[in-house]
């Protein structure tokens, strides 16, 4: 397949999840162009930053579109940006869902990018490590943050990071 349009259906999929939870979460109203405007542009910075920093740079993973601008501006508006939307909505969840959520929006991840490949882990040992990887630990330190860059780009306060 194209490896746009397998990006763009990667990034939809995201969209959907993102639409579930905020309809399991009953949190529609309090999405408002504001914050999605907020969540796109920490999503720019931090996608921006982090792809090249752990991916290029430290070479942890590889996208099928390289790391062009074009598509490091898009991923991180539009993948990152859903990203910090969708963490935000777990603001009041304790540390062990919050960890339970992020699991489950990785593995939603990485099996609409298996299906539609975008990135490639680069790590070496093999799928199920390279997954239990991902699944247990970088989606976590991910979400984490996340949560922390939305808390200062949203203004929201996080339930699993209270003492």
């Amino acid at each position: 397949m194209n490896p746009w349009l397998d990006f763009f259906a990667v990034v939809s999929v995201q969209f959907f999840f993102f639409m579930f939870l905020a309809y399991r979460k009953r949190a529609f109203n309090e999405i408002t162009l504001g914050l999605v405007g907020r969540s796109v542009a920490a999503g720019l910075i931090f996608g921006i930053a982090f792809d090249l920093a752990v991916g290029k740079y430290l070479g942890v993973f590889e996208y099928a579109l390289r790391f062009e601008p074009l598509f490091l501006v898009l991923n991180g508006a539009l993948s990152y940006g859903l990203w910090m939307l969708t963490i935000r909505l777990l603001r009041d969840e304790s540390f062990l869902s919050f960890f339970a959520w992020t699991i489950a929006i990785g593995a939603v991840y990485e099996i609409a990018d298996y299906l539609y490949p975008v990135w490639t882990w680069t790590f070496g040992g093999g799928f199920l490590f390279q997954e239990s990887i991902v699944l247990l630990a970088a989606y976590c330190g991910l979400a984490m943050l996340a949560a922390f860059v939305a808390t200062y780009a949203t203004r929201t306060t996080f339930r699993a990071f209270r003492a």
